[in-house]
């Protein structure tokens, strides 16, 4: 300790650092640094704090016992209760306060609920592969394997380069394009995939920007120089040192008009000398996507430019020889220009990067597969209500799709407004797309395949039970095929079909045959944790049914039945939708939708109306950078600021929240059955 303390220099805090440091890789040190931190005082505090709940005997509640063969209700305190209150809060406080990884805490059912006497130990390791963890496994394979040919980026690319330069139009692409792809792949890989791309397209705004500083000479332009370069050239055989003369005042005048001596050829499919350049210093560009604002707006590119003075002012000499700047009386406005184009072309970025985020959130509502609150509202749902409806994907679609292409619709509108430049001048050069493009070369055999079984994913799901006809399972027994079933068989088909054409040759090398999907593959890149977080979910949700806790809970919140039915469940969403924005969104709707499901009870309410609501709610999460992992990624680029999310997160917020309520209450009655006036009977 002493020799670290003498390292650290003469000056007194550098000692107090250095014997900090000892300190906390010591073993004898009663008060280490380690123990102030959030995670630390989450993990040993919480247990202390809500260690009374153990010790309370429970609310009265009517209890069922067995007398003599008979079963009677009798009010008794309920300790199951309070013993399930113990386990849900520990479990919030340590998501909330990431006191451990997320499915770390998602297994404490597993053994808490056995030990404290809530559930069977049998029961509840049943919940930790259900149904729907088999959709999300299932799921999950066929989008590795997209994800490993690369068709996700062939699409997007294709259909950027379909809509055109113009910037509200490369917006509304990376607006369909992420949306389209979240719908099927997690939120964060489409994030993570689009993310470059939009990095690409705004280097190339900055690029077509640079361009327009190319002077292209007209005819007359080019007809008179070639006239004075001949006039000089006769002129060194008849006057010799004349024609000389002749020559540079040619020369000059050329370069005082912006003549460049290289032709600038306008279309953008032949390589001009700015691309060139391009391919020449592509290493000076930034290779990932956290660069610092206008890092691309200073490259100068040679070709083209005019002769400028040391501040920045075009030189401009008249007949007498002289060179006067025009920085002096013309130079401030140009740069000024330059300046606000230079903004504007952040500004559209910081929209192009928000878009590229709340897509990838919001696209997820349009399946039942595409974000985890929506797997845990099937599960849980299915839990609570065995004799409710189905959870279809169909059915699903029917109400989530609508929803994201008004919330996108109107997102686009909203961004056109608040980040896209209003002058022409501010389009893309699309060449560093198609680069991007070229790079794939053209789309091989395991794409196609891929894209195959993607399309007949889709079409079984669709119509496996499409609710108006009869569908494809009706051949089978009742509840035998469910969407699971369909999605781990196009997952197993992607572990035995090819990923290159079969020949003769293969089989004479004894070549092994690669094949679309390898369980190598899988076991690297399988996230394991939401496996374990969706059966932590669904076995909290058994729990707190089972133990009673829901419906104390749901009586607690009959102050609520006093409101208008709508206003009751509008007051839900927003609740949900604030909540989400500080916490997980698969801990919110966990803890959530039992308590709202026994709310639901208590109000006579169908439970649709409530739970429908905030599942969705839990995917409007925008305003802050640590609400989802988008936001997040988004923020890291370093263009961003936190005032900008807010801004735009708050009005999407309440957009969002808007078309969730009214298309809910809507759209309901005709896709589940449910409306305000009757209590269904399954729910009883």
């Amino acid at each position: 300790n002493g020799r670290k303390r003498r390292r650290g220099g003469g000056g007194g805090g550098r000692q107090n650092r250095g014997l900090v440091r000892c300190c906390a890789k010591s073993t004898w040190c009663p008060f280490p640094p380690v123990f102030a931190s959030r995670q630390v005082l989450a993990l040993f505090l919480a247990p202390l704090l809500l260690s009374p709940l153990l010790a309370v005997e429970g609310p009265i509640m009517n209890v069922t016992e067995v007398h003599n063969g008979t079963e009677v209700v009798l009010p008794r305190p309920n300790g199951k209760v309070t013993r399930a209150a113990f386990t849900t809060l520990l479990m919030a406080l340590y998501w909330l306060g990431e006191a451990l990884p997320i499915a770390v805490t998602a297994i404490m059912p597993l053994f808490l609920f056995p030990l404290l006497g809530v559930r069977e130990a049998k029961i509840v390791a049943k919940s930790y592969f259900q149904d729907a963890n088999l959709l999300f496994f299932g799921g999950f394979l066929v989008a590795l394997g997209i994800e490993k040919c690369g068709l996700h980026k062939r699409i997007a690319l294709t259909v950027l380069l379909k809509l055109g330069p113009r910037p509200r139009y490369i917006l509304l692409g990376f607006i369909l394009c992420t949306a389209f792809l979240s719908m099927w792949i997690s939120n964060t890989a489409t994030t993570a995939m689009m993310l470059p791309i939009a990095d690409a397209v705004v280097k190339s705004i900055y690029e077509s920007k640079r361009r327009m500083n190319v002077v292209v000479p007209n005819d007359d332009e080019e007809r008179k120089e070639e006239e004075s370069e001949e006039e000089g050239s006769d002129g060194e055989k008849e006057e010799g040192g004349k024609g000389g003369k002749n020559e540079k005042e040619g020369n000059e005048k050329g370069r005082r008009k912006g003549k460049s001596n290289k032709p600038h050829l306008v279309d953008e499919g032949v390589e001009t000398e700015v691309e060139e350049h391009v391919h020449e210093h592509e290493g000076d560009y930034p290779s990932d996507i956290a660069f610092p604002p206008h890092s691309t707006s200073h490259i100068d590119v040679e070709v083209g430019r005019r002769e400028r003075g040391d501040d920045g002012g075009e030189v401009e000499e008249d007949e007498s020889g002289g060179g006067q700047k025009r920085g002096e009386r013309g130079g401030g406005e140009e740069n000024e220009k330059e300046e606000k184009r230079d903004s504007a072309i952040e500004k559209f970025a910081r929209g192009l990067l928000l878009a590229v985020a709340y897509s990838a959130s919001i696209g997820g509502v349009g399946t039942v597969t595409g974000t985890g609150p929506n797997l845990i509202f099937k599960g849980q749902f299915s839990e609570l209500f065995p004799r409710g409806p189905e959870i279809a994907f169909t059915s699903w679609v029917a109400l989530g799709l609508p929803i994201v292409i008004m919330f996108c619709t109107l997102m686009w509108l909203l961004f056109i407004a608040m980040f896209c430049p209003r002058s022409k001048a501010h389009v893309a050069d699309l060449f560093i797309l198609r680069k991007m493009k070229a790079e794939l070369g053209p789309i091989t055999y395991a794409e196609k395949v891929n894209l195959v079984m993607f399309v007949s994913l889709a079409v079984l799901w669709l119509t496996r039970d499409p609710k108006f006809i009869p569908g494809w399972s009706s051949i089978f027994e009742e509840g035998y095929v469910t969407d699971s079933t369909v999605v781990v068989f196009i997952a197993f088909l992607l572990f035995v079909l090819p990923a290159e054409p079969l020949s003769l040759s293969m089989a004479r090398r004894g070549r092994s045959i690669p094949r679309l999907l390898t369980w190598k593959t899988v076991s690297t890149e399988l996230q394991w944790g939401i496996v374990f977080l969706l059966g932590g979910s669904f076995a909290l949700a058994d729990g707190v049914n089972a133990s009673g806790l829901s419906n104390f809970l749901g009586d607690q919140l009959l102050v609520l039945s006093s409101l208008d039915a709508g206003v009751a469940i509008g007051i839900v969403s927003v609740g949900i939708t604030l909540a989400t924005e500080l916490a997980s969104n698969v801990a919110t709707v966990t803890i959530a939708l039992p308590i709202l499901g026994s709310l639901s009870r208590s109000m006579q309410i169908a439970p649709l109306l409530f739970m429908l609501p905030a599942t969705i709610c839990c995917s409007l999460a925008f305003m802050l950078p640590v609400a989802t992992p988008p936001n997040a990624m988004a923020f890291a680029t370093g263009r961003l600021r936190t005032i900008d999310m807010l801004r735009a997160g708050a009005l999407l917020n309440v957009v969002g929240v808007a078309l969730t309520l009214s298309w809910t209450l809507v759209a309901s009655p005709f896709i589940f059955g449910t409306n305000f006036t009757s209590y269904p009977t399954w729910a009883e």
